[in-house]
């Protein structure tokens, strides 16, 4: 996917972002433009878990059956709460805490550690502004 591809991503992300997404990975359009951008359904549920949603594979025919994403109708993708969010981020930066050994850390895990407070700053950020 190209840079502009991206971006029109996240710009759809952006303005959608409090919402779900439902597509139908198992569509002959859906699998056609999903080949022409090189990119798999696990690609989308990815990329869609990176941006803060919480995507589940449903079966239109049956909404309670138990499918994976391989064999479902569709793709079902609310956004996660802002405390959900900042919960999900504290968990993240623990683990990787625990994994840090106590001399010698890999500066890999320094900018890893950095970049989830920043991303922990800015979600407790918008939980503020949630709220008011």
């Amino acid at each position: 996917m190209d840079i502009t591809e991206w971006q029109a991503w996240l710009e759809v992300l952006r303005r959608w972002k409090d919402r779900f997404f439902a597509i139908d990975p198992q569509s002959p359009l859906s699998l056609q433009y999903l080949g022409e951008l090189d990119q798999t359904v696990e690609d989308v549920v990815e990329f869609l878990e990176t941006f803060g949603y919480d995507p589940r594979p449903l079966r239109v025919e049956d909404l309670e059956a138990r499918t994976g994403f391989d064999e479902c109708t569709h793709i079902y993708a609310p956004s996660r709460t802002a405390d959900a969010r900042v919960e999900d981020l504290k968990k993240r930066i623990a683990d990787l805490k625990a994994r840090m050994p106590a001399h010698s850390v890999n500066p890999s895990m320094i900018r890893e550690l950095e970049d989830l407070e920043d991303e922990l700053e800015s979600a407790k950020q918008s939980t503020k502004g949630a709220e008011s």
